[in-house]
Order: C-alpha cells, then structure tokens, then sequence
C-alpha cells in the first residue's frame, strides 16, 4: 500500500502523471479485496511486514496525494486527520474531507483544533470554509460550543429562542429579546 501513495514511482511513471489515479484505481482493487483501509501500521489487521509509519489516510493526506484520499474514503476508511491537511493540503482536499464528514471540532493530540491549525496556517479561504463547516456541524449535531451575548441581558446560551420585535427596530436596536 507504501508504493501506492508515494510519488514518484522508482523508474516507473514520471512523478505528476497519472500516479494520483493509478493509486486511486489500486486502492479501489485493494477496497474490493477487503484490506482494512483504516489498518495502523503494527496492528493485527496490518499485513506482514507493513514499514508504513502511518495508517493510509493519513500517509496519502501527507504524500498530498488527493486521488488516493478521495478512494480511500470512498472505499471506507473513516474521514479524520483534517488537522494534517488543514497544515499543508491544498483546499480541495480539505473540502473533500469535511464533504465526507470528518469532524472540524477534533482536537489532536495537543489539544488544538483544527481551526487553530488553520490560522497558524495563514490561508484565509480554508479558515474561512472551517468556519463555516464547524457552524454547519454545531447545527447538525445540536453542539453549543459558545454563548451568544445579547445586549443588556450579559450572555445567553446558543439553543434558547431569541424573539426579534420589529418596534425596536425602527428605534434603531437590534430588537432583540429573550
């Protein structure tokens, strides 16, 4: 699976051609086979003599290789290590991951999140699309990470209703009540 997800191949294919797909099509045969595409290097369901350092996903999201990524989830290997692509991946790849729903909330082994990965990354498009992927998964998943100050009232929590009276408004406030 190593020789899969490297580039480029030793005499074989010049590196750029064709390699992203033949790595996606192989792991599709592999998929097929029934390989574990989630196996960490040393675990039971690792095969034989497995050098990889990291499970496949990860090893592909490193090697930037976006056909193999996109094939190993499709295949069934479960979408995670956005905190390695948010680092150096191109957007496409990270969009393909939160499309397959890896989650944007995942705090690493550091306990920093993916979306302080992405400022110190600098790139203001993929925090931006982390931004608004960690709202669409708050509001898929019912999560209340903040609170939402209204003013005068000190804060409220995000879930409680929030009435907007449209008196207030032509006088200039947000109209906003609990």
């Amino acid at each position: 699976e190593d020789l899969i997800l490297r580039c480029p191949y030793e005499g074989g294919v010049p590196q750029g051609q064709n390699v992203e797909a033949a790595s996606g099509t192989i792991i599709g045969l592999l998929a097929k086979r029934g390989a574990d595409l989630d196996s960490t290097p040393g675990s039971p369901s690792s095969v034989g003599s497995d050098k990889r350092k990291a499970p496949p996903l990860l090893e592909a999201i490193q090697q930037l290789n976006h056909a193999a990524v996109t094939a190993l989830v499709k295949h069934g290997a479960k979408p995670r290590f956005l905190h390695a692509a948010v680092e150096k991946a191109p957007i496409s790849l990270i969009e393909d991951l939160l499309k397959s729903h890896a989650n944007p909330l995942e705090e690493d082994d550091e306990g920093k999140s993916v979306i302080e990965v992405a400022f110190k990354r600098g790139d203001e498009e993929i925090t931006t699309l982390l931004r608004d992927s960690i709202g669409d998964y708050e509001r898929q998943h019912h999560v209340a990470s903040s609170t939402l100050p209204i003013p005068g009232e000190g804060s409220q929590e995000l879930g409680q209703k929030v009435r907007v009276e449209d008196e207030d408004e032509d006088e200039g406030g947000l109209g906003l009540t609990s």
